[in-house]
């Protein structure tokens, strides 16, 4: 009886020391998952979430106005080809302005030589109209004022030729 009581205790004690290193490689193997886990974390969120934010914050600047606003990046994967077409569109939108901003001048010049020309032909009728109205002058002067009327046309016409830039 003795022996067999023996062998069952050095069999209890191997089998408990074997639980316990197995217990203890289990903790290892969990603490070293969960750190693996971190690293994991650390690299995502420098490679993926870092980008992200700078491109948003690339987005909210160009809402604002600032259409020079770009994000670099060296990435060759999802992000980074949704960051190039980020910047691509934003050039687009620079370009989109610049072009409505000089299209928008030239109108501006345009519609000054609208005016002008529209001011003299005004003073061209306003004389016209008082000379027919005296009825006694005579016909050299009512033709001057015609061809002056003439001429401020003319010159209209050439004016938004010019500043349309044709």
């Amino acid at each position: 009886h003795r022996a067999v009581e023996g062998r069952t205790r050095e069999s209890l004690a191997v089998m408990n020391a074997t639980w316990k290193r197995f217990r203890n490689a289990l903790w290892a193997a969990g603490l070293a998952t969960l750190g693996l886990a971190c690293v994991a974390l650390l690299i995502a969120t420098r490679y993926i979430a870092k980008p992200l934010v700078a491109a948003a914050k690339m987005a909210n600047a160009i809402r604002a106005g600032d259409l020079s606003a770009r994000v670099r990046t060296s990435d060759k994967g999802e992000v980074g080809q949704l960051i190039l077409a980020l910047n691509d569109m934003a050039d687009k939108v620079r370009e989109r302005d610049h072009t409505a901003r000089v299209a928008i001048a030239r109108l501006g010049k345009v519609l000054s030589h609208v005016s002008h020309a529209a001011n003299e032909i005004t003073a061209s009728a306003s004389h016209l109209s008082d000379s027919s109205q005296g009825l006694t002058q005579d016909a050299d002067t009512q033709q001057k004022l015609m061809r002056t009327i003439g001429e401020s046309i003319s010159r209209l016409g050439d004016g938004i030729k010019l500043s349309s830039g044709n």
